[in-house]
């Protein structure tokens, strides 16, 4: 058998070749290959390391359309953080193509996937946000909102008060709009258009009385069954839309509890996002109407993600080719 060149990414590769509304693009078109059924993805697997403390955990997924197959392997382990590899495929040869590096290219796709739910579920006319969380994760989702959306200003909160102020003032440079850190999660909801968490609580960041009528909300950080960013209250008043059914009733905490209370039924969850993509479903009916997008970052999102960096990169010469 003869040996085969694999394209080798940094982190800092992947940055140069996507952006936020390319990005958003790309990931739109992974959700309507899921609502054509055109996508092969199981749920993702946990692999415990036992008596260490941390995990293995494989995001694989076949995109016939595209004639992209690939995973994310990533190990997060505490104390440490998390690595993140995706390895990228041909779908008619078989051949390993790419090992890219993750971190960056997962930010932005986790962004792009709400950016996506906000162009779908959000009020046209959404100017304000609110968001939960000044971290990695929150500062490509606020990018990604404010590329479908006109948004003038938003609050943020959290419990470091000094990483919120910075956070506030690099994101409002950014993004040329207005920023408040707030000082009580209350201030973070009155008044939002658009509602983002972006947080590592395993309780409920704010009340779902809280939220006036018309409002989106993208809860982004919470995936495992027994943690929440989102209360009983915010899910029975939501029309709720899943990245994934199946992921979703096995991570979701943010539904999973919900329906243990009783609060909802699982074939109350309205859609998956690639169905409304499609119009199999209809994404918001009304303009008081409260949605939610449940996203737990789901392969299809990476694959797609990765091929088009793939492309641009040997378009453009970027990485190293190793044989393997």
């Amino acid at each position: 058998m003869h040996c085969k060149l694999v394209l080798l990414l940094s982190a800092e590769d992947v940055a140069r070749l996507t952006t936020t509304r390319e990005a958003i693009e790309v990931v739109e078109e992974a959700f309507r290959q899921q609502g054509l059924g055109s996508i092969r993805m199981p749920p993702r697997i946990h692999v415990s390391f036992g008596d260490k403390p941390g995990y293995l955990r494989l995001m694989p997924a076949a995109m016939p359309a595209i004639g992209y197959a690939g995973m994310k392997v990533y190990t997060p382990v505490k104390g440490l953080g998390f690595r993140f590899m995706v390895l990228l495929y041909d779908i008619a040869s078989g051949q390993l193509l790419s090992l890219m590096n993750a971190n960056r290219l997962g930010q932005i796709r986790t962004g792009a996937a709400s950016g996506v739910a906000t162009k779908f579920l959000a009020r046209n006319d959404s100017e304000t946000v609110g968001l939960f969380g000044t971290g990695y994760q929150a500062e490509s989702q606020l990018q990604a909102v404010c590329a479908v959306r006109k948004i003038k200003s938003f609050k943020a909160y959290s419990p470091n008060q000094e990483h919120c102020r910075k956070f506030c003032d690099k994101m409002a440079e950014t993004l040329s709009i207005e920023a408040v850190a707030a000082h009580r999660p209350e201030e973070v909801v009155k008044g939002a258009d658009i509602v983002i968490t972006a947080t590592t609580s395993r309780e409920p960041v704010f009340e779902g009385r809280w939220l006036d009528e018309g409002v989106h909300v993208n809860a982004i950080g919470a995936n495992f069954p027994a943690h929440r960013e989102i209360d009983d209250e915010t899910v029975r008043r939501a029309k709720i839309v899943v990245d994934d059914y199946e992921q979703a009733f096995l991570e979701a905490g943010d539904i999973i509890i919900p329906m243990k209370n009783g609060v909802i039924s699982e074939n109350q969850i309205h859609a998956e996002l690639g169905e409304i993509v499609v119009g199999k479903k209809i994404g918001r009916s009304n303009y008081e109407e409260i949605t939610v997008f449940k996203s737990l970052g789901i392969a299809i999102e990476d694959v797609a993600l990765a091929s088009r960096v793939y492309e641009k990169a040997v378009q453009d010469g970027v990485g190293r080719n190793i044989v393997l």
